[in-house]
């Protein structure tokens, strides 16, 4: 039920001429619940609760990414200076529940102390129009990094989202592996100048990219940029060189 409106229809219904007809019928009231409800104990004894909540219909605060979101390694192009980037797209029919909700921060493992991270957001197809720009100077490497957006980006249900970073690097491999497998197209996305691909589709690579966004409801701004205190379980430490994947 939408604002306390509903309707039910019947059907073999025969009204005769001249006849008057009795028909009963039961509309079941559907009130959708508050999301997200939190209870805190407070008063001097904790006998007092306060509740919180959002109202129906609204974005639980979590997380989105793709695939298992366990270290495999990392990728990157050895001594070689480059710019490349890396996203997880979000394709229409994966974000239009999230539309109005905002994202707020992006949760990523950086592998690289010598790389340049700046923080993307893009909506469209082909990440076509970019939203968000926001340069990382300071990290911890090979640990779970949040980065808090300075101004939350709104999400357009009707629009592509897509989220990432683009990276420079002089050496190393900066940009943080996921294991597989794969969810080719969303969680694989790369550029290095010559257009998006996918890592699956164009290397057989079977990999998602080591980054998760955070969705809130509300459009206020987190607190700065913190680093978890927990580390990414390993799956591996294997190192991909891209030198010979040239777009």
């Amino acid at each position: 039920a939408s604002d306390g409106n509903v309707n039910q229809s019947f059907s073999d219904i025969h009204i005769t001429s001249g006849d008057t007809l009795t028909q009963d019928f039961c509309i079941p009231i559907y009130f959708a619940p508050p999301v997200q409800l939190e209870a805190e104990a407070t008063g001097t004894l904790f006998d007092n609760a306060h509740l919180t909540w959002l109202e129906p219909g609204s974005v639980t605060d979590q997380y989105i990414f793709w695939g298992e979101q366990v270290t495999a390694g990392a990728l990157g192009y050895g001594n070689m200076n480059i710019t490349f980037s890396i996203a997880s797209r979000w394709p229409v029919e994966d974000i239009a529940p999230f539309d109005g909700a905002y994202l707020k921060k992006v949760r990523f493992y950086p592998t690289e102390p010598t790389a340049q991270y700046t923080l993307k957001v893009w909506k469209g197809p082909d990440a076509s129009t970019l939203l968000h720009s926001q340069p990382v100077p300071v990290l911890d490497i090979n640990m779970w990094n949040d980065v808090a957006l300075t101004t939350p980006v709104e999400i357009d249900g009707m629009q592509e989202l897509w989220f990432g970073f683009e990276i420079f690097q002089t050496e190393g491999y900066p940009a943080p592996l996921a294991a597989g497998p794969a969810v080719a197209g969303k969680g694989d996305m790369f550029n290095s100048g010559g257009g998006w691909i996918s890592m699956k589709a164009s290397w057989d690579f079977n990999f998602n990219w080591l980054m998760q966004g955070f969705i809130s409801q509300s459009p206020v701004p987190l607190g700065p940029s913190a680093t978890t205190a927990l580390q990414a379980a390993a799956a591996g430490s294997s190192r991909r060189s891209m030198e010979a994947m040239q777009q």
